[in-house]
Parts: C-alpha cells; sequence; structure tokens
C-alpha cells in the first residue's frame, strides 16, 4: 500500500530529512525519485539500520504507533 500522493525521497535527500519522513508519516521504506520522477531506488528502515544502529530503535517506536483514525 502506498501513500497517495507518494512521499519520495531525491538521491540527494539528507538521511535526517528521510528519519523525519519516515516517522512523521509511519513507513519503513521511501522511493527515492530522479529529476523526471522516476524511481531509481528505495531506502529502507533496514537499509538505515545497517548503517546507524542507534536510529533504528527510534524509528520504530515513532512508525509503529497507532494512528488515530476518526469514523464520521
Amino acid at each position: 500500500v502506498m501513500s497517495v500522493p507518494a512521499i519520495t525521497v531525491k538521491p540527494a535527500t539528507p538521511l535526517d530529512r528521510c528519519i523525519h519522513l519516515m516517522e512523521r508519516n509511519r513507513i519503513r521504506r521511501i522511493p527515492v525519485v530522479d529529476d523526471s520522477d522516476k524511481i531509481c531506488g528505495i531506502i529502507s528502515l533496514e537499509d538505515i539500520a545497517s548503517k546507524h544502529e542507534e536510529y533504528a530503535g527510534h524509528i520504530m517506536r515513532e512508525i509503529s504507533k497507532s494512528k488515530s483514525i476518526s469514523l464520521q
């Protein structure tokens, strides 16, 4: 399931921005798109955890929080 509009980053997007987007949107993966908005990769929580263990637990706690759902 993908968000609409899709949440994407560019190859030069800083890691802290990717982490912020994952936390805020409670997602585990973000497509990386080029200047033509064509997918050229994907960054995952696993990618970040393998390089920066200190972020993994924090991100998991943030994205695992339940979202409030309002039924009207």
